[in-house]
């Protein structure tokens, strides 16, 4: 009897995980329709009635056949998911937005980042769709999950024939690169190269160097390397870094420096194995033995540490793949490349922004 009972709360509790799993996208399209609705800027700071949320709806939408019953049920997905707040007053329903999470699903608030086009950019219905053609993307790759849903590239999808997509999608990189900016800036100790030069390659306008130079100071040498025409097609310019035309295949034209930042430079869509391998030894031509290569990209965890990674890193993998995007490279795969250009790995620091964690590589003195 008791082997059996141990055996049913395995197999319930086995059932209970597919059954969550296989219905989270049941709570990520509530929340969809929770911000495609405006809700969060109806509710702003304040706990709003079931009724007062359905009449703000109606007059939003000019419509009285705003569907109460089916704002309660969503609302109680997102109560679940720590999205919204509840209590009773009376016989009356009150929501609020959670401090924690809710808040950040508001629109111009001052001082306070927006989700609202991360939750518009993956959960709109191109992106969404695509998921359900993995299967067929990996019996026959021809086409990514994203071109065999919607018939279209994700390339030319987000373009002028569809420009609310393309602004979310905008709007969600311009969050993702300002994000990484303060985490590349707050986790490394920028100061100790006060006074020194600091290269960034493929920095374009500077933005990562001005960040840098507003916590080190002005004496400083700031550095952006990028190739000639980038730097001529520049808008504006920064009066604290200096912009110098080069070609990181051209070793020649590098400069000497102490340390050399690159962001998402070593992206495998933009460059082969051996080619990394060559960039990484260019850099560590141009620094002295002290010196520093700060690479400022995804680390996907191997297998063996997944379990104690955040998911979201393995998801946005995910995510890049459904759209045909070359895969980032593991912590594993890292670690051969930079050893092979003769770096050691000195540390690696994960950040708040997924996409970016801080690889610092010393020269390999043994």
């Amino acid at each position: 009897m008791a082997h059996d009972e141990e055996k049913r709360t395995v197999q319930n509790k086995a059932i209970s995980s597919i059954l969550d799993i296989t219905s989270a996208h049941f709570t990520s399209q509530a929340l969809y329709s929770f911000v495609n609705l405006g809700v969060p800027d109806i509710l702003k700071d304040e706990a709003k009635s079931i009724d007062e949320i359905v009449a703000a709806l109606s007059r939003k939408y000019n419509t009285q056949n705003i569907n109460k019953d089916a704002v309660l049920r969503i609302f109680k997905l997102l109560v679940k998911a720590d999205i919204i707040e509840h209590k009773k007053n009376g016989d009356i329903d009150i929501f609020n937005l959670s401090a924690e999470i809710g808040a950040f699903l508001r629109t111009n608030v001052r001082d306070r980042p927006s989700l609202v086009p991360a939750v518009h950019h993956w959960l709109e219905k191109p992106l969404f769709a695509s998921c359900l053609e993995v299967s067929t993307y990996i019996t026959d790759d021809k086409k990514s999950p994203f071109e065999l849903a919607n018939g279209i590239s994700s390339d030319f999808y987000y373009g002028d024939k569809h420009p609310d997509s393309l602004k979310h999608a905008n709007d969600f990189v311009r969050f993702i690169s300002d994000r990484e900016i303060d985490d590349i800036v707050e986790n490394y100790p920028w100061t100790r190269f006060k006074g020194r030069r600091i290269l960034d390659i493929g920095g374009y306008n500077g933005k990562v160097l001005d960040a840098i130079a507003k916590k080190v100071g002005t004496d400083t040498t700031y550095l952006c390397l990028d190739l000639p025409e980038v730097i001529d097609g520049i808008q504006t310019s920064s009066s604290i870094v200096t912009f110098v035309k080069g070609d990181i295949l051209d070793e020649a034209s590098i400069p000497d420096v102490d340390v050399i930042l690159l962001k998402h430079f070593l992206d495998r869509c933009m460059w082969d194995e051996e080619q990394t391998i060559q960039i990484l030894k260019t850099c560590f031509a141009k620094i002295p033995d002290d010196g520093k290569v700060i690479l400022a990209e995804a680390v996907i965890p191997d297998f063996e540490d997944v379990k104690d990674s955040p998911s979201i890193e393995v998801s946005l993998d995910a995510l890049y793949m459904i759209v045909g995007r070359e895969r980032q490279r593991t912590r594993s795969e890292w670690r051969h490349l930079i050893l092979a250009s003769g770096f050691n790995i000195e540390e690696i620091i994960r950040t708040s922004s997924p996409t970016c964690s801080l690889v610092v590589l010393s020269k390999n003195h043994q």
